[in-house]
């Protein structure tokens, strides 16, 4: 009987601590990758309010991608709000679609050359690598990167630029924010859910 008792209390013990153990872990709510790698994950917002994203940074040089942890993260309608531990916020604009969502990732231009018309006239290049670029004439045309054209139109009030390229005629928004000769642009990069590799499972 004495056996019996213990038995039980070993099987109630084992079984309280593996429900500890399955509520303490921390499981992903949402990850996303780029449409054309769905294996890497890029952004990750989990169960226990935490999240992580990758980010584009340049060293010495060279852009790396560099995974940054954060404590704490907010989503509504419109933003993902990232928190890291020193109370810094990275605000992530997105929209749904009907394969994931685009999320509007941050690169700032310098003006190099001013143009007349409305906010955006001139030629801004990537304050780290001035192989992009966007130009945007009086009439309304763009050129971006050297590769891309098409025509554009810009809401003011809204900071938002819509694009209409040369030959698909395919839409794209962008949205902005101007200090002083820096353009800082949130363009829309496709996401889908994470794919887990073969070696994963």
């Amino acid at each position: 009987m004495k056996m019996t008792k213990k038995t039980v209390l070993a099987f109630l013990l084992i079984a309280v601590l593996a429900m500890l153990c399955g509520c303490s872990k921390t499981t992903s709510v949402e990850s996303w990758a780029y449409n054309f790698d769905k294996s890497a994950e890029i952004l990750k917002l989990n169960s226990d309010g935490t999240a992580s994203y990758v980010l584009k940074v340049y060293e010495n040089g060279v852009q790396v991608k560099k995974t940054v942890e954060y404590k704490s993260y907010k989503k509504d309608d419109s933003f993902i709000t990232l928190t890291d531990k020193d109370g810094g916020e990275l605000k992530l604009r997105y929209v749904k679609t009907d394969d994931g969502i685009n999320l509007y990732e941050k690169t700032e231009y310098e003006q190099i050359l001013k143009k007349e018309g409305n906010a955006v006239a001139g030629v801004w290049v990537d304050k780290n690598n001035s192989d992009y670029f966007y130009e945007f004439t009086e009439d309304g045309a763009f050129n971006e990167d050297g590769y891309f054209t098409g025509k554009y139109t810009v809401d003011e009030k809204e900071c938002r630029i819509d694009f209409t390229y040369d030959g698909d005629s395919s839409k794209s928004v962008l949205y902005y924010t101007i200090s002083g000769d820096s353009l800082i642009v949130e363009y829309p990069w496709p996401m889908v859910p994470t794919e887990k590799s073969q070696d994963s499972k």
